[in-house]
């Protein structure tokens, strides 16, 4: 099977794009310069991908695409003013591609979207599912969504089939976005305020990703179907902070704070977009990818 995936240069990409070569598949890479090439992979450049850009030759002889290519969260969020730029990516390029899909011969278009679809916090005992109510609160939560649509809209009557999924935070060994952050405050010396945040959050391993999506290849249950997926293990704040402290090789500080005190203080240091990530649930239930395509994750 020959797959496309765009993005490839990005965190998921370089992962996904070994691990589909270890399960046999023959990948090509969607890069935006020369020096982003993988190595040892077929790579193809497109320097200025947007809603004007053609994918003929990257699609050529592709049997699916696996499309990563977002403009992900930054601290601006929430700021409206900021909504074209996450359109212009997370929209324009998923619409240009669509596309360019439909003359060609690609069976099937897997599109990585996002738990922020259905928000940015899930109410305690009732994890989001595949029948939970879409309600983004972010720019990017919204583009998410405005691509899945423009996914579905253009690709209802032609030869392909889609499959959308929605990742919480992905987690590797490596880190990056919060995650990160995290990391270096610890790595400092930080004391971190969450000892006593009683929370339960849904994260996603690098891997257990990847063998989501390999299964999505070739499984015609797939076809059409949107999926939300998550490690079983879900973890609290503090739960989170020792993780990455312990896989870093170093200890994590941590002390009990009020969350209304924890809020002030994100507020103050003009980080207040963390305090749901932080404070609250965000679960994900992820029975239906393991109960119609027998996927099943490793932790």
């Amino acid at each position: 099977m020959k797959v496309l995936i765009t993005g490839a240069n990005g965190f998921v990409g370089k992962y996904l794009a070994n691990y589909l070569r270890d399960k046999g598949a023959d990948v090509r890479c969607a890069v935006r310069s020369e020096v982003k090439k993988l190595v040892n992979f077929e790579n193809v450049v497109l320097s200025n991908m947007n809603s004007e850009t053609n994918w003929r030759k990257a699609i050529e002889g592709i049997d699916v695409v696996i499309h990563l290519i977002a403009k992900n969260h930054t601290n601006y969020t929430n700021d409206v003013s900021k909504l074209s730029l996450y359109r212009e990516t997370n929209v324009g390029v998923t619409e240009a591609l669509c596309k360019s899909l439909i003359s060609s011969k690609v069976q099937r278009l897997i599109f990585l979207s996002s738990i922020a679809v259905n928000g940015e916090t899930s109410s305690a005992g009732k994890p989001f599912d595949e029948k939970s109510k879409d309600d983004p609160k972010t720019n990017y939560g919204k583009t998410k969504l405005d691509a899945e649509k423009t996914i579905k809209n253009i690709l209802v009557s032609s030869h392909l089939d889609y499959v959308i999924i929605r990742p919480p935070l992905i987690y590797g060994q490596v880190f990056k976005g919060n995650l990160l952050n995290l990391q270096k405050a610890i790595k400092r010396g930080l004391p971190l305020p969450f000892a006593c945040i009683k929370n339960s959050r849904s994260l996603v391993t690098l891997e257990n990703l990847a063998s989501l999506l390999h299964c999505c290849l070739h499984n015609n249950m797939a076809s059409n179907k949107t999926f939300l997926v998550g490690d079983d293990a879900r973890l609290s704040t503090p739960q989170i902070i020792k993780k990455v402290a312990t896989d870093s090789g170093i200890t994590a500080k941590l002390f009990c704070t009020p969350k209304l005190l924890i809020k002030i203080l994100l507020f103050v240091l003009r980080k207040r977009y963390l305090h749901p990530r932080l404070l609250y649930n965000l679960e994900i239930d992820n029975s239906l990818a393991k109960k119609l395509l027998g996927w099943k994750p490793n932790c």
